[in-house]
């Protein structure tokens, strides 16, 4: 028997043929190549805060290298993308793109830009909720970005609370919520002897000091515009101004706890348990800087966290017993930083606001920026 064998070479093939007393028979086998690129399936973008550095882990569909072209404050090594951010631009120019490529053993390269977003470390850009600034004056009533309309009109002297409501009913108004005029007082200003009301809009509270905000259960309460507070009564005999609002109260907040994580369904605003978030049971008391510097150097749920501003840290009181939820301030948390610092002209020197939860509600007032009190960190 004689056999004679011809190799056909083509592309990814190969083919045997063979003849002899049993006849004609082929066989081919096909290699097929890979020609599909990898995609790449990290997500952006990525928040990150001013002046610090961001690691994020690369990662594709499939086993690639990665690399990115020669470009300012990102560097790679391996699969680790670091990105230094620079200073929060007040200007904008705060989002930031990098174009990395994914390429696997086949010689096939993916693209994808990613971006990442510089914050604030202090984030007074971050307000929630928005307040009611950029007040339009319509007839008797000033009206905010809220949709309430306040009345543009005070009665002539300062009057007890039972007085104060009934001025306000009279109208056809309410007393305005402690939470309402807190919403009215600019906390960005940085010296609280002029974070008062807008008073070119407002122009019946020009000079008003101080107002009764509407009771919590039993308690009663006034606002101080000056100080940027509000504070508990022992009853309703003192003397006060008077701010009255119509429209519907804004519902209260729900939050939702996970682990050692709270999120605010309302605010999309992540906390962390005061102290550190992963252990419960230890809880810190540090002075206003080391509170920033713990809340900045956290990676629990991927970093990210920062000290909140004193907007953000007051919407933990939108529950409807105006406590802060034990998931986020457990029992024995005493008095929580803000980052939001001011001037206090009378006393030269520097303060920060901060959330006191020593009495039955919780409220705000402002501390001495070496004091040792509790923190909890927040993100969006």
């Amino acid at each position: 028997m004689v056999k004679s064998f011809i190799y056909i070479s083509m592309v990814a093939s190969l083919a045997i043929f063979s003849s002899g007393c049993g006849g004609n028979s082929t066989s081919t086998k096909t290699e097929v190549k890979d020609t599909t690129a990898p995609v790449i399936t990290t997500v952006t973008p990525i928040q990150v805060q001013e002046d610090t550095n961001n690691t994020t882990t690369l990662a594709a569909n499939e086993a690639a290298t990665f690399n990115i072209p020669v470009t300012d404050h990102f560097s790679l090594t391996g699969s680790t993308l670091t990105f230094s951010a620079p200073s929060f631009d007040d200007n904008g120019g705060n989002e930031f793109n990098v174009t990395v490529t994914a390429t696997d053993t086949a010689g096939n390269a993916g693209n994808k830009i990613l971006t990442f977003d510089v914050v604030q470390t202090q984030a007074q850009a971050t307000v929630a909720p928005t307040g009611d600034k950029d007040l339009i004056v319509d007839g008797s009533d000033v009206v905010g970005p809220s949709g309430l309309r306040w009345l543009n009109e005070a009665p002539a002297n300062v009057v007890n609370f039972d007085d104060a409501k009934n001025f306000c009913t009279t109208t056809g108004y309410r007393l305005a919520s402690r939470d309402e005029i807190l919403n009215l007082i600019d906390y960005a200003k940085g010296d609280h002897a002029s974070a008062s009301l807008l008073e070119n809009e407002l122009s019946a509270f020009n000079g008003l000091s101080e107002s009764w905000a509407a009771k919590i259960g039993d308690k009663f309460l006034s606002v101080n515009f000056a100080a940027g507070a509000d504070t508990i009564e022992n009853n309703g005999d003192a003397t006060r101004s008077v701010v009255c609002v119509k429209g519907a109260p804004s519902p209260v907040d729900t939050f939702v706890t996970e682990g050692n994580i709270t999120t605010d369904q309302t605010t999309q605003l992540k906390w962390t348990s005061v102290g550190d978030p992963t252990d419960g049971n230890n809880r810190y008391a540090i002075d206003n800087r080391g509170a920033a510097d713990y809340c900045t150097g956290l990676t629990e749920d991927g970093g990210n966290w920062r000290l909140p501003n004193i907007n953000e840290l007051r919407t933990l009181m939108h529950t409807n017993d105006h406590k802060v939820p034990t998931a986020v301030a457990p029992t024995g948390t005493s008095v929580i930083w803000s980052s939001t610092e001011f001037t206090n002209a009378a006393a030269n020197k520097s303060q920060n606001y901060v959330l006191d939860l020593t009495g039955d509600i919780a409220t705000m007032r402002a501390e001495d920026q070496d004091q040792t009190l509790f923190v909890t960190c927040v993100k969006n």
